[in-house]
């Protein structure tokens, strides 16, 4: 029996990193690029990647394909492990493992940002795109009373001073940051209106009126009007300013309403245009044909003139008998004297 003995083939194969580096960090949309070198006792016959990003292309080239490239031309955000492996042509192989990180910068995409009161919880959210973790920092004026949480970029507390803020928010990661100016303003609490005015005064028919109605509360105030005013009359209902010439008299009631944002109070008023007083004149006594004279004695003079005096009276009335009487004893005339 013949024997052979067929040789015995060993080979070691080594890879190192001629060019990048084995764990990458990178932005999204940059280029990515890193060249395997592969020593070997015999020439390597072929490269593979496992894992390899979708984004990627690999390439082998030297004398003996010991260099093998693997390239992206845009970077995709995302995390990727891989692992390059080279073979010789004994099939002995060697392999690397190799990450790239590939993060998007920060880009302010909004904020929740309201109106806030004096004296009241207020909070305003800031939002950016891009890789996390993201840092938020602040600068600027903010309303007293507030702080600003750079973990979550939140807003938030009790704000004690009325007035509007402009500050800038800057959004940050290891790729890079985004700055934007916000504002935010506060102001005082809404107090509901209450009307002030208690009566208003009475007017005169076919004479000016003016009179403006009073309200608390924060403005602006509206004012509205049911009910009838005297004829003549108007209503502002910017400023409650009640004027004109009243046309009627009489007493006139009607219920006034003021309204803010907060809230509206109503209460009733009456306005009162009395009537004219009659002026009374009374009609001329005609005199009657068959009316007689005697001429009294002079020591009836007294009495006579109290007896005309009070029979005029008597046809006037009460309201004359304080009213001086003319003698008209001293006004005779010539006939009877003669």
């Amino acid at each position: 029996t013949e024997k052979f003995h067929l040789p015995v083939i060993t080979s070691t194969v080594k890879l190192l990193i001629s060019e990048g580096q084995a764990d990458t960090e990178m932005i999204t949309g940059d280029s990515y690029s890193a060249v395997l070198k592969a020593s070997a006792d015999l020439k390597i016959s072929s490269w593979t990647v496992k894992d390899l990003p979708s984004w990627m292309t690999t390439s082998s080239y030297g004398n003996n394909n010991e260099y093998f490239k693997i390239s992206g031309a845009s970077a995709v955000e995302g995390t990727y492990n891989f692992t390059a492996i080279a073979y010789d042509i004994a099939a002995i192989s060697r392999d690397m493992s190799l990450k790239v990180t590939v993060i998007t910068p920060p880009v302010i995409t909004g904020a929740q940002i309201s109106e806030g009161t004096t004296g009241s919880e207020y909070s305003a959210a800031f939002y950016a795109s891009g890789s996390q973790p993201i840092t938020w920092s602040i600068s600027g004026i903010i309303p007293e009373g507030l702080e600003f949480d750079s973990g979550t970029g939140i807003l938030h507390g009790w704000p004690s001073r009325a007035d509007t803020y402009s500050f800038t928010v800057t959004a940050s990661n290891k790729a890079g940051t985004d700055s934007k100016t916000f504002s935010i303003t506060i102001v005082s609490p809404i107090v509901p209106p209450a009307i002030i005015t208690d009566r208003l005064p009475n007017g005169t028919l076919y004479e000016e009126y003016s009179k403006y109605l009073e309200a608390s509360g924060t403005s602006p105030l509206t004012w509205s009007i049911s009910g009838y005013l005297p004829t003549g009359l108007y209503f502002e209902t910017s400023d409650g300013h009640i004027y004109g010439e009243p046309e009627a008299y009489g007493t006139f009631t009607f219920t006034v309403t003021v309204s803010n944002n907060a809230g509206s109070n109503s209460k009733e008023f009456g306005i009162y245009i009395p009537q004219p007083e009659q002026s009374y004149v009374p009609e001329v006594l005609e005199e009657t044909e068959n009316t007689s004279y005697t001429e009294p004695a002079d020591d009836d003079n007294d009495v006579y003139e109290n007896t005309i005096t009070s029979s005029i009276q008597d046809i006037l009335g009460e309201e004359f008998n304080n009213v001086p009487v003319i003698n008209l004893l001293t006004a005779r005339s010539e006939e009877h004297t003669s």
